[in-house]
């Protein structure tokens, strides 16, 4: 298949440009009425049935508005259109969901089970918040160094699937697609300077490079065209020959070109022209935006003041537990100069990104083979290690998660940066490890699309306080799994632990106290082993996500929280992997629903057992 490939490369440089075939967008109006028309339909029925139909109406909407969503989650059906950014599809999508608002005012959650009192109220937050925040036109920011239409393509075509001749002509169709994709993001974007909601120039430094880096002379060379580079049999030579020829010329005639286009727009007229100023409440209503992103993020009513307060708090505690670790290791000079053996002395480190990314493999593995000390339910669908794509690997951090698909049977994959293997500390693997892939992020979420008794909305709805919270508070249960078997990898521990509790101080002290960057940077050094990029890095994707390093924290303070309650009042009929449970069968959850369910379940176990109880001295007296 290569030598064909290489040949169909030649013939396609000197074939030139044809004709695009026609391209779906998410825009169809009978698509549109027919919706709206089943929302009329359903006056007739039960409060229990109406809900449920609406449920089922608003997620099939969903998946035609959002085909991206419908590839990432594995609904079929939808993978060859992208989404319509144009303001008339957003006002349409507007009228929908107030419509359907309309439709759950009409329905009183009185009359419902508790379980789908939950979900209604949920389903109806939803559009609710969605609705309120309208008046922030925040979509005008769809591009940062983090994230934005330059990664959001390339990432869903990855997961697009690759089985059979419509799965690629599919994929052929996304393609050809770039131009209106990128015609529309930059109308968002003009429309952003227009106003004077961009976000800070600084985020933006690295996105030029980062577009460059998908344009190649040669497309078999393109991480948009891997799934071309080894097709199934069951699809022929000949189809195959096709197929690629049609994935070259969509590469070369409108991926590149929509690429250079959104370069030079951004290089000539964006970037110049974006903000310099770093917070949130520069922004217009921008005081009234940070809040809500701190409400929409910790689902708390926490204010920014609060939150940095608890952050110092949780900084002082472990600094103190890491005085603790240099005593152990009698270590005689500063906390500073700690820091800096702890972030620079060579043994921490691995010497090629090879060998760092097959140490997290070899440590993967070893965890995964460990969590059912800890866990009765653990999900089927398997996650890899990978790298970071080339073309962000600089201005990324050093690891997430994306999730799979169980429909189709997508794994998960927990990314790793592997570039500058000299300043990614050895001791830092574990709490990512547990924190990412298991029993964080892709144990969560994969037994979150497991679940069969909730709806599916409620499946691609994740809040970030519990599904990060979940994830911080992961990175703990290395303890009872025995990880942290030395001073240095406790260390780690509390590292990636301050890290997370600096953030509920920087986030807030840039965002609504007036800090400045060089500020923020300056605390991070004073408490963290990092590299001063890395650290960079981290206070950059605070600039581009306000407010969304809060929810880590705040979300395992209340599931720790929890736990201890639960501990204490059950005492020694405390079960662990009950508890893991009850936390996740549910799926994600603000945090304030979280702890009233985990409330009363504690009540539950607790009258059980003095059920228990009474039945067994009942027993005894009449033996």
């Amino acid at each position: 298949m290569k030598s064909l490939k290489n040949t169909l490369w030649m013939a396609f440089m000197f074939l030139g440009s044809l004709s695009s075939p026609c391209v779906l967008i998410a825009d169809d109006s009978t698509f549109q009425s027919n919706f709206e028309l089943k929302l009329q339909k359903l006056n007739s029925l039960s409060p229990q049935e109406r809900l449920h139909n609406l449920f089922q109406i608003y997620w099939d909407w969903q998946m035609h508005i959002s085909p991206d969503l419908a590839t990432y989650y594995g609904y079929p059906g939808h993978n060859h259109r992208w989404p319509d950014f144009s303001p008339e599809s957003r006002l349409k999508v507007n009228t929908f969901l107030t419509q359907i608002l309309d439709v759950l005012n009409d329905i009183n959650p009185a009359f419902l089970s508790e379980t789908d009192a939950l979900n209604y109220s949920l389903f109806k937050n939803k559009f609710e918040t969605y609705l309120k925040k309208e008046k922030f036109n925040a979509h005008y920011i769809i591009i940062h160094q983090m994230g934005g239409i330059h990664l959001f393509a390339p990432n869903i075509i990855s997961k697009m699937p690759s089985k059979s001749i419509q799965d690629y002509k599919n994929i052929i169709s996304r393609l050809n697609g770039y131009t209106k994709l990128i015609d529309q993001s930059i109308v968002l974007l003009e429309k952003g300077l227009e106003t004077g909601i961009t976000p800070p120039k600084i985020t933006l430094t690295h996105v030029p490079e980062q577009i460059l880096n998908q344009i190649f002379d040669n497309p078999e060379d393109s991480p948009l065209l891997n799934s071309f580079k080894t097709m199934p049999e069951i699809i022929s030579t000949a189809d195959q020959t096709d197929l690629i020829m049609e994935a070259f010329q969509a590469y070369q005639n409108v991926v590149v070109p929509s690429l250079y286009k959104l370069y030079s727009f951004l290089v000539e007229v964006y970037i110049p022209n974006c903000r310099r100023s770093i917070a949130c409440n520069a922004l217009p209503n921008g005081d009234e935006l940070y809040a809500d992103k701190v409400q929409t993020f910790t689902t708390t009513n926490l204010t920014p003041l609060q939150i940095h307060h608890i952050g110092l708090r949780e900084i002082d505690r472990i600094q103190t537990e890491m005085q603790d670790i240099m005593s152990t290791l009698e270590f005689k000079s500063s906390f500073k100069e700690f820091l800096h053996f702890m972030k620079t002395d060579a043994q921490f480190f691995y010497k090629n990104s090879n060998d760092l990314l097959k140490g997290y493999k070899d440590l993967t593995k070893y965890i995964a083979s460990k969590i059912s000390l800890l866990f009765s339910h653990i999900p089927s669908l398997p996650f890899e290690v990978v790298p970071v794509p080339a073309y962000y690997e600089k201005s990324h951090t050093a690891a997430f998660y994306t999730s799979g698909s169980i429909i189709e049977n997508r794994p998960g994959y927990f990314v790793i940066n592997t570039s500058s293997p000299e300043k990614r500390p050895k001791w830092e693997m574990i709490p990512l490890a547990l924190h990412e892939a298991v029993p964080g992020h892709h144990l969560q979420l994969t037994l979150e699309q497991e679940i069969g008794e909730i709806p599916d909305f409620r499946k691609a709805t994740n809040y970030t306080a519990y599904v990060e919270g979940w994830g911080l508070y992961a990175e703990s249960l290395g303890e009872e799994l025995g990880l942290y078997k030395d001073p240095y990898s406790k260390f780690g521990k509390l590292n990636m632990e301050m890290l997370r509790s600096i953030r509920l101080v920087v986030d807030t002290g840039m965002h609504s106290m007036g800090w400045t960057r060089q500020e923020a940077i300056d605390f991070f050094k004073t408490y963290v082993g990092m590299d001063e990029q890395e650290i960079i890095k981290e206070v950059d994707r605070y600039l581009a996500w306000p407010g969304q390093a809060l929810a880590y924290k705040i979300g395992e303070l209340k599931i720790k929280e929890l736990r201890k309650l639960a501990s204490d009042t059950l005492n020694n009929k405390f079960d662990i992997k009950e508890f893991h449970h009850e936390i996740l069968r549910h799926g994600s959850l603000p945090l304030d629903d979280l702890e009233r369910l985990i409330l009363k379940w504690i009540d539950v176990q607790s009258a059980k057992f003095d059920i228990n109880e009474l039945i067994e001295a009942e027993y005894e007296v009449v033996a």
